[in-house]
């Protein structure tokens, strides 16, 4: 298959290409450094994609603030700029559109971690449900809970588990603000390329979270990075700091049993090998 990857110097993309690559005829698009470089901002001209398209893979995102600013760009570039690359989509016959969105799409409106990232990836699932389905294009939209993986990329978004394995390694205490032991859902990336392999190659379209089986808290984070890192340092509560809430969502396996695959790589399994390729200073 002829696969288009939208945001090729994605974190996400960049560790999906070599997988993709290996069985399938891979090109990126982006704003630089892709085998096609354009502007998104600009209006797109059907001269500026390949043909004979299979796949449409979009990774490309941003993920917010909370100046004015900011949350009109998420907006703008998450949701409404995936209106362009559908309008695309149709004009070139592509038959598979698969959006990676994020679990903050469901989030709770009561939640914390509630934003403008959240509200632009709800937004954009709502666009390509409506627009998939007026022009009878399949889609799949997937929703990942934190990625992570051996590349210093994912840091941005998941500072907390890499700043934890930093201080391990430089033999540092691990602070943890607030008195609660906060709980998250990761999900490393080799898991997830190996859900998006099968989702494209057995044509498997609808909406569908992405989530590890197992939740994990911060204090067991730094207990593994101590571990590893033969690290006998304090892990510290700070209790003068706001208690930082969890994070995690009701799991489901509704892919996995469609793709007979369910995430393999603990978090344990993931750390030794981010250790083992030198990804932390």
């Amino acid at each position: 298959m002829r696969i288009l990857i939208i945001g090729g110097t994605s974190s996400v993309a960049k560790s999906l290409i070599p997988v993709l690559s290996a069985n399938h005829n891979v090109i990126t698009i982006g704003r630089k450094n892709c085998d096609l470089n354009i502007d998104f901002y600009k209006p797109l001209k059907q001269s500026d994609f390949p043909n004979s398209i299979d796949v449409v893979i979009h990774t490309a995102a941003i993920f917010g603030g909370n100046l004015d600013d900011e949350i009109y760009d998420t907006e703008e570039f998450n949701s409404l700029f995936v209106l362009k690359f559908l309008s695309m989509a149709k004009i070139l016959g592509v038959m598979h559109f698969v959006f990676i969105s994020s679990i903050s799409a469901i989030i709770d409106k009561q939640s914390d971690y509630y934003g403008i990232y959240s509200i632009s990836k709800s937004h954009a699932e709502d666009l390509i449900e409506f627009y998939c389905s007026k022009f009878d294009i399949n889609y799949t939209i997937l929703r990942p809970s934190q990625l992570y993986g051996n590349s210093i990329d994912f840091k941005k978004n998941q500072r907390f588990l890499y700043e934890t394995l930093e201080a391990a390694k430089n033999k540092r205490s691990i602070s943890i603000y607030g008195t609660n032991d906060p709980l998250r859902n990761y999900l490393n990336v080799s898991d997830f390329n190996e859900i998006m392999l099968r989702v494209i190659e057995n044509k498997v379209f609808g909406s569908y979270n992405c989530l590890n089986p197992v939740n994990v808290s911060f204090r067991k984070i730094a207990e593994l990075a101590n571990d590893i890192f033969q690290n006998d340092e304090d892990i510290l509560f700070l209790e003068e700091f706001k208690d930082i809430p969890d994070n995690i969502f009701k799991f489901d396996d509704d892919l996995y049993k469609i793709i007979d695959f369910r995430p393999r790589c603990s978090l344990r399994e993931g750390i030794l090998s981010i250790y083992e390729q030198k990804v932390i200073r």
